[in-house]
């Protein structure tokens, strides 16, 4: 058992005391029998377990953009993150000999601490009485449209604050940060042949390592649907079955992965489509979470059992803006 199936597995254990006192509580004050009441429980650990392990693969943030390396440390109810920009300073040296010293290399701490504001994301589900009774009478499994619906939904913030913030609430995105430079493509990719389209390729997503003297690079280019579409289908010549993301793929000394995210669309500066060029490593950039998914135990809302669900959630820390480029326009 890993570190996060640990923590759910306790999560679950501790959920359950919940859910069961609940249900006393209810066979007491005669909402249930006794019959009812355990099988209400069994019902509602069954839904607090599943919600706990379900993904939605169709909300990718948590593949395009890696946690902060602390993630799993940061306490559940710490107020703010802070971080640094970071940059690295020195080369190596050729030298004849060992004596002396050498040149130092160093990793700085550049400007200001800056501070992420660590805010719940919430939603909530209402069970009537009626559903609970007829699922567990049936003995059938309760349905979890409800449950999941309120889990996607905080899942589903999470992804758009990840990408573009939220500057009302101090939450910084991906996409939102200014050190991050921009510039503009000079051309849209429905406008080039496939020999501009492969050069365009090459000279932007090496730029970050001509810039930063040779220091940083990409590894991700991250595009919107449409452009990735382009490159994946447009063919580098008619002699050739190879599609120019294959051959660029194929060539590129830095760039290992070409995504897409429906968030590139029109999020560059002047609301045009954008590319983003990064490194994707945890040292250089991180999303911030120090809840998953909890739930709070049952409550009577009239004749309903209405459930509270909360994640925590800090936006995207930028520790190195110099390893990313975006790239407007295109």
């Amino acid at each position: 058992m890993n570190a996060q199936e640990a923590a759910l597995a306790s999560y679950a254990a501790k959920h359950k005391a919940q859910i069961d006192a609940y249900c006393l509580a209810a066979v007491a004050e005669g909402r249930f029998d006794d019959a009812t009441g355990l099988a209400v429980a069994k019902q509602l650990s069954h839904v607090s377990r599943e919600l706990t392990k379900q993904q939605f693969p169709e909300l990718r943030f948590r593949d395009l953009i890696p946690p902060v390396p602390d993630n799993g440390a940061i306490p559940p109810g710490a107020a703010t993150y802070e971080w640094h920009y970071m940059e690295k300073v020195g080369e190596a040296e050729i030298a004849a000999s060992l004596s002396g010293t050498s040149n130092r290399v160093d990793v700085g701490v550049n400007g200001d601490p800056n501070v992420a504001n660590m805010r719940h994301i919430r939603a909530s589900y209402e069970i009537g009485d009626d559903e609970l009774e007829a699922a567990a009478l049936a003995n059938i499994a309760l349905s979890m449209e409800k449950p999941m619906a309120a889990r996607e939904a905080i899942e589903r913030k999470k992804d758009l604050i990840a990408f573009k913030g939220d500057s009302a609430h101090g939450l910084n995105g991906l996409l939102t940060d200014s050190n991050v430079t921009e510039i503009n493509s000079g051309a849209t990719f429905a406008a080039m042949t496939a020999q501009q389209l492969y050069d365009w390729l090459l000279d932007n997503t090496d730029s970050i390592w001509v810039d930063s003297a040779q220091i940083f690079a990409g590894d991700t280019l991250l595009l919107p649907p449409s452009q990735y579409k382009i490159l994946k289908g447009k063919r580098f010549s008619t002699a050739s079955d190879s599609s120019v993301l294959k051959l660029f793929l194929e060539s590129s000394q830095f760039i290992k992965t070409v995504d897409y995210s429906r968030h590139m669309i029109g999020a560059s500066d002047t609301g045009t489509d954008l590319a983003l060029v990064y490194a994707k490593r945890p040292e250089v950039v991180g999303y911030i979470e120090s809840v998953l998914y909890q739930e709070s135990a049952p409550s009577r809302v009239g004749f309903s059992t209405s459930v509270e669900g909360r994640g925590r959630f800090g936006g995207v820390a930028w520790r190195i803006p110099a390893a990313a480029k975006k790239i407007g326009d295109i």
